[in-house]
């Protein structure tokens, strides 16, 4: 039995606004790989976004922390608690940052990343995200994007 036919348009428009999204990203992204001379992206989501800048940016000048340890070896190793998608903490980004999550915020520490990637952010995130040095610059449907650079160097445009 076939899908209907609605469910072809649907994902091909679901499809399409995402790779959209990553386009966008990638764009925007070039000009501050440009700026600082690599990122360091901290990130809990380890799926379409990063396929398409590994591939945009094979030269090793992205990196990522995968907070999940999904793609991380040390963070996967972490005596820390785990479930079926990782670590526990993955998604506790402000946590992690202010050093409450053990040998996670430590390794995070260490590799010092100039760049925020989440799929959603709001006003006490984003405030707080601030506060330890790092301002939103892009917030869109399924991305928002957190820049920690030199004060010359917050703004793409």
């Amino acid at each position: 039995m076939r899908p209907p036919r609605n469910y072809f348009v649907r994902t091909f428009q679901r499809d399409a606004g995402m790779l959209s999204r990553v386009a966008d990203s990638l764009y925007w992204m070039s000009r501050y790989l440009e700026r600082a001379g690599h990122l360091t992206i901290l990130t809990y989501q380890m799926g379409l976004f990063p396929y398409f800048v590994r591939r945009e940016f094979p030269d090793g000048r992205v990196g990522f922390v995968d907070t999940t340890g999904l793609t991380d070896l040390h963070v996967a190793t972490l005596p820390l608690p785990k479930s079926f998608f990782g670590l526990v903490w993955h998604n506790d980004i402000i946590g992690i940052l202010k050093g409450e999550r053990g040998g996670l915020s430590e390794y995070v520490a260490q590799r010092q990343p100039n760049m925020i990637y989440l799929l959603g952010t709001d006003a006490a995130t984003t405030a707080v995200l601030a506060r330890l040095g790092f301002q939103l610059v892009l917030n869109r449907p399924g991305a928002a994007v957190f820049w920690r650079g030199d004060p010359g160097q917050s703004s793409v445009d």
